[in-house]
Order: C-alpha cells, then sequence, then structure tokens
C-alpha cells in the first residue's frame, strides 16, 4: 500500500491572498460559516468574541476568517444542515 503524499499547507499570508482573490473582501455569514465547515451561529460566537471582523453591512471579513480558519489544529469537519438547527 503506497503512502498518499499530503501536500503542506500553504502559509498564512498566501492563504489570505487565495481567499481574497477567490472570494473577495468580505462574504455572507452563510458563505463564511459554508467554507470553514461550521455553524452560522458559529460565526456569529467568533464575531462577538472578537475572533473574526464584520463589515458594518454584517459581512464578514475574508481576510479574518482565513486567519480564524488556519488557528484550527485539524481541518473542521462538515456538518449536515440538522446539526445546524436545521437552516
Amino acid at each position: 500500500m503506497q503512502k498518499r503524499k499530503v501536500r503542506p499547507a500553504p502559509p498564512l499570508d498566501e492563504l489570505v491572498r487565495e481567499w481574497v482573490r477567490d472570494h473577495g473582501e468580505a462574504m455572507s455569514v452563510k458563505e463564511a460559516a459554508e467554507l470553514v465547515g461550521v455553524c452560522p451561529q458559529t460565526i456569529y460566537r467568533r464575531v462577538w468574541d472578537g475572533s473574526l471582523r464584520i463589515t458594518p453591512e454584517k459581512r464578514v471579513l475574508t481576510r479574518s476568517l482565513a486567519v480564524y480558519a488556519n488557528s484550527f489544529p485539524t481541518p473542521a469537519p462538515r456538518r449536515k444542515k440538522a446539526e445546524c438547527g436545521g437552516r
């Protein structure tokens, strides 16, 4: 059995640049939650505790989301909609 090659994670500044290029400077809470694999309520909690930043229009800043996602020790598990309150 061959071992699967694991590509190292890109440096944080490269990750931020890629996300901004692909998703723009800001995105909706729902899009942010889907991108990092958490419930929208988790995004609201991270905004409230200061881990994420939002615009005056209540859109999540992509740069702060990339930094937050990079802080996960392992890839975030994908949740089913039923686990996220059915939304």
